[in-house]
């Protein structure tokens, strides 16, 4: 394929984006906490629970909570969780986790509220209504993965029939089993049990369909204008015919073809000849069918809709007669690709496998897939609401990591498309799970094929528009409000290739009108009078057709953005970037809409020569409060300016809304500015509250727009950890897709100011947008892509005085920017020791020193001290770590003014106490008690923790009138009303280090409320220290 100038990616191996960082604001109003089994304030209300599932918890007992922050997620907020010996289990929103531990873990956190996970939370709503004793009802059970996990296991096992062992998913082991309704509350009321939900049961959900994604349409946009599909990818916009150019896309479904790797139907062969070479990869069987074939038939006209390739003429190859003659059959969305299959659906049409999703598709990863079609899933009767399930989460995980716990380094990536389902058009039936966040769900809109009805009785009426969405067509939103589908393409009438097995019965395929759905399949094939090709209706055929889109997509990316592979975020966005807005019955609508996502699939747009700037992964945010800028020209007024941002989240809750992280993008334009996600139609609106729930957001303006433009994105919530494996537990990185920016690249060399040598290892920034490059051993550097605009360049190298350059105008091209750096006068020396704070013994470490040329050095191993020589008047970032595990790493900036001595003293880890040497004590502590009328405030227990207003503290009765106070609801907290203060509310909060009792009540853990007056607290207390034991 030819490349082209006008697209271009931020390379992550080369360019480097760094941040702004905004505090992040505490939320003043309510905090809900957003639950499956219901939204509620924790402060002001607490929802009605039958006494069989409730819980209450001692305050030396170890079990679920939930906490609760003020507000957006800090990094200190969660290291403290961590720090005080609690086990995470998943964030919650809103700003709250699910914890394992104990009450006497959460004094010295700084929350707002703390209670018991009641087994109410983890029951399915859906369950509740169950009430026949002798009901027999299977679930899915998720327990929490900790030390103790094995007794409730067995505990299930002895009560209950496992229809499927535990398995791992993330720190969960999954589960299912048969039990009865009334042993429900029960297991939802085990200790470590998370989640109780229903069993899900699954179901299976040409060159016509390939013209609609095109976009090559009349002018009313309701039918293709004419054949052509693959000579417009090959001849127009230049794509390969060679199938290892492109990723294998997995089809998960009822088999291939005739259960070999070597298929006999032509279209599956390299431009469909059968002497040449196939294009089927793979052909597994996770079933008990003896062979991966395609009985029934849906699994292969879906690889056919994805990959088919045939450019033969007349019958029964085309359509003869009629408006759509001379169209061809069992043309795929990329005819060039290639396909592989994961059979778990049996000849007889049922979901017939005991593998596990994460070993079908690690299985498939292995075999060289990167993209996982499933046209499949779990809807009504025995999946409603659109719930995110243990199904859901597991395919969120999954896209990040497709084999989780293999020897492979880091994270092995992979596309997944689900099809909505077929329950519409009624809202929220988006079957599961295709509720995941990560994945593309996707919605069926009309083919155009209007001559006949099919054997599912689908009419010539419901593929006679191609602006029209399918009746049938399951809706969003989620039951947490998250848009889905993201995405549509052509559903109805879409012909392709028929299996060649000889078991074919037609049972997984609409076929001709009156298909009795068995064998001999003769009523299966449509046209009439041959073998070769079938048709179908519903969502199970516009999935393979958005996969085939996406393996384009993944190659048109490496041709044209320098060699990269896509991320499937990146995918997800450049698809979501080009798609049509559908206009006609169920279309319309404000983006994203329940029916049709953010439109239908359009490649005329995804292929076009309009300038694009993309940004994949190559950011990440570390915390919350960070923005990622960037300033930009419109390139073409002609042409409209759409953003798309997409990331792959933290696999989320299941039994709270599912989103985790949230990012923000705005663009502000044409002197407005335009949140994500907040439209009006087709084209997004001013005004309007940010998104809080989906992890795609777009901004799209009409055509007509020139000048400059801003692009903002912002780290509004970090939660928690959606960049698995580099050590940070809140992260998040995203992709980025700007159509109709004006780019450019600025380059030169660096120089020494005195010699003119080159000078390598520079470092070299723009802002805004900070985009950085590091120059090599000529010197040379190159910052690209950069947006047209005017920016500061900075350039720094180890032993260099910094220098910058100011109004610095980038335009298309490359602009050429040379820059000498001038060699600092003088070197000094820092030394010191790095020892144990505790005990002061000298420690075997590793300090990372930013800038330094060798990045690292390591302290003497028997004394401990360190000496480097550093450049003046320059600040260094010390990054210290002891080599022996169980210490807590410092981080210290220094600036170099002369010589100097540094020391660090390295503290133990106190809740992993595993450093040489330490073992845990626990100790019982006196009882102790507290008065509240004295003045001074009583008790060395009581620290002021927070202050509001500028006058009043706690005061003795005698100084005044009883001030009034409306009870504090945070745990163990103390507030009183100023008695002085002139205007205005001020308040005084204290907190106490350890749980509080009241004598009267003895409730452990109970909330202390009080009045000016004489009472009594009692307190029993366990300390625990780590201490060194020689």
């Amino acid at each position: 394929m030819p490349t082209t100038t006008n697209h271009v990616t931020v390379n992550a191996q080369s360019i480097i984006t760094s941040t702004l960082t905004r505090p992040p604001t505490p939320v003043t109003g309510p905090i809900e906490l957003q639950l499956r089994s219901g939204a509620f304030d924790p402060l002001t209300t607490q929802p009605v629970i039958p006494d069989e599932l409730s819980r209450t918890l001692a305050i030396d007992e170890a079990g679920l909570y939930l906490v609760q922050f003020s507000g957006p997620i800090r990094d200190e907020w969660y290291k403290a969780l961590l720090k005080s010996g609690l086990e995470v289990v998943n964030y919650m929103p809103d700003y709250a986790y699910l914890v394992w531990g104990k009450a006497a873990n959460f004094e010295s956190l700084p929350l707002r509220w703390w209670g018991a996970y009641q087994p109410w939370y983890a029951l399915a709503p859906q369950l509740r209504s169950i009430d026949a004793s002798d009901t027999e009802i299977e679930v899915t059970v998720q327990v929490y993965d900790h030390s103790g996990v094995d007794d409730t296991l067995a505990a299930i096992a002895a009560a209950a029939k496992i229809t499927r062992p535990p398995y791992p998913v993330l720190n969960y082991r999954n589960l299912r089993v048969r039990l009865t309704a009334d042993q429900l509350s029960w297991l939802a009321a085990l200790p470590d049990v998370v989640n109780v939900e229903p069993a899900p049961h699954f179901t299976k959900n040409d060159e016509v369909q390939g013209q609609i994604l095109a976009g090559n349409l009349n002018t009313a946009g309701t039918q293709p204008n004419g054949p052509g599909y693959i000579s417009w990818l090959r001849d127009t916009i230049g794509f390969t015919t060679d199938p290892a150019a492109y990723p294998i896309i997995d089809l998960v479904d009822d088999g291939l073809d005739n259960g070999t790797a070597t298929p006999s139907h032509a279209d599956f062969w390299t431009l469909g000849n059968p002497t040449s070479t196939d294009r089927l990869a793979y052909n597994a069987n996770w079933t008990s069918d003896p062979l991966p074939d395609s009985g029934a038939g849906h699994g292969n006209l879906n690889a056919s809709i994805a990959v088919g390739y045939n450019d033969q003429s007349g019958f029964p190859y085309a359509d003869t007669t009629g408006v759509t003659a001379n169209y061809n059959y069992g043309v795929g969305i990329n005819p060039f690709g290639r396909v592989g299959g994961s059979k778990v659906f049996n000849n007889a049409g049922y979901w017939d496998t005991v593998a596990g999703y994460t070993d079908i598709i690690s299985s498939s990863y292995a075999q060289g897939a990167r993209i996982s079609s499933n046209s499949w899933g779990c809807g009504s009767p025995y999946c409603t609401g659109a719930y995110y399930t243990a199904d859901s989460q597991e395919y969120d995980a999954l896209v990040r990591d497709a084999q989780p716990g293999s020897a492979v380094a880091g994270n092995q990536p992979m596309l997944i498309v689900f099809a909505a389902g077929n329950d519409g058009s009624a809202a929220s039936t988006i079957g599961v799970p295709a509720t995941a966040k990560n994945i593309i769900t996707v919605g069926g809109a009309e083919n155009y094929r209007p001559t006949a009805s099919d054997g599912c009785s689908v009419a010539g009426t419901l593929a006679d528009n191609a602006q029209d969405i399918l009746a049938t067509s399951s809706r969003g939103p989620t039951s947490d409000g998250r848009a889905k589908p993201e995405i549509t393409a052509p559903s109805t009438h879409i012909a392709g290739a028929a299996s060649q097995s000889a078991n074919f019965s037609g049972a997984g395929v609409c076929g001709a009108s009156g298909n009795n759905f068995v064998a001999p399949p003769t009523d299966a094939y449509y046209p009439a009078g041959q073998t070769l090709y079938t048709w179908s209706s519903g969502t199970s055929h516009s999935t393979p057709a958005v996969a085939g889109a996406a393996s384009l997509i993944y190659r048109y990316y490496q041709d044209h953005f320098g060699g990269a592979t896509p991320s499937p975020a990146m995918m997800k966005a450049y698809l979501l970037n080009a798609t049509r807005y559908l206009t006609g019955t169920g279309g319309t609508g404000n983006l994203p809409t329940t029916a049709q996502g953010f439109g239908e699939v359009y490649l005329g747009r995804a292929f076009d020569a309009t300038p694009r700037f993309v940004v994949d992964q190559s950011h990440v945010f570390s915390g919350t409060g960070q923005a990622y800028v960037l300033q930009g020209v419109v390139a073409e007024a002609s042409q409209p300016l759409r953003v798309t941002l997409a990331w792959t989240d933290a696999p989320g809750p299941t039994t709270g809304s599912a989103y985790v992280n949230n990012l923000d993008l705005t663009v502000t334009a044409g002197g407005s500015t335009y949140r994500g996600n907040v439209f009006s139609g087709q084209f997004s609106a001013t005004g309007g509250a940010a998104d809080v729930r989906n992890n795609v957001e777009s901004v799209f303006l009409p055509a007509g727009l020139s000048g400059n433009f801003v692009i903002t994105v912002t780290a509004t919530n970090i939660a928690g950890d959606g960049v698995p494996g580099n050590a940070d537990a809140t992260d998040q990185d995203f992709a980025l897709v700007i159509y109709n920016g004006a780019t450019g690249a600025l380059a030169g060399t660096v120089t020494d100011a005195i010699t003119g040598n080159p000078i390598e290892g520079a470092t070299l920034q723009t802002t805004p947008g900070n985009a950085i490059a590091v120059s090599d051993a000529a010197g040379a550097y190159r910052v690209t892509p950069l947006l047209s605009g005017v920016y500061m360049l900075t350039a720094g190298a180890f032993g260099y005085q910094p220098g910058s350059i100011s109004n610095l105008t980038v335009g298309a091209g490359t602009t050429i920017q040379n820059v000498a750096l001038t060699p600092v006068a003088n070197y000094y020396t820092v030394s010191g020791v790095v020892k144990d704070a505790t005990t002061g013994w000298p420690l075997y470490a590793r300090i990372d020193i930013s800038g330094y040329p060798t990045g690292t050095i390591w302290t003497d191993p028997v004394t401990g001290l360190y000496s480097v020589r550093l450049p003046e008047n320059t600040t260094f970032t010390f990054d210290v770590q002891a080599w022996s595990p169980g210490y807590r790493s410092i981080s210290r900036a220094l600036t170099v003014t002369g010589d100097r001595t540094e020391d660090f003293d390295l503290n133990v880890d106190a809740s992993a106490c595993n450093a040489p040497g330490y073992q845990k004590t626990t100790t019982t502590l006196p009882n102790s008690s507290s008065r509240f009328d004295s003045n001074p405030f009583a008790g060395p227990l009581w620290q002021k923790a927070d202050v509001n207003g500028s006058s009043g503290d706690w005061t003795n009765v005698a100084t005044g009138t009883n001030p009034t106070n409306t009870p504090y609801s945070n745990p163990r907290q103390m507030q009183f009303n100023s008695y002085s203060a002139t205007s205005g509310h001020a308040t005084r909060m204290y907190r106490r280090s350890q749980p509080v009792r009241d004598q009267s009540e003895r409730t452990p853990g109970s909330l202390l409320e009080y009045r000016i007056q004489r009472r009594r607290y009692q307190d029993v207390r366990i300390q625990e220290e780590c201490r060194f034991k020689p």
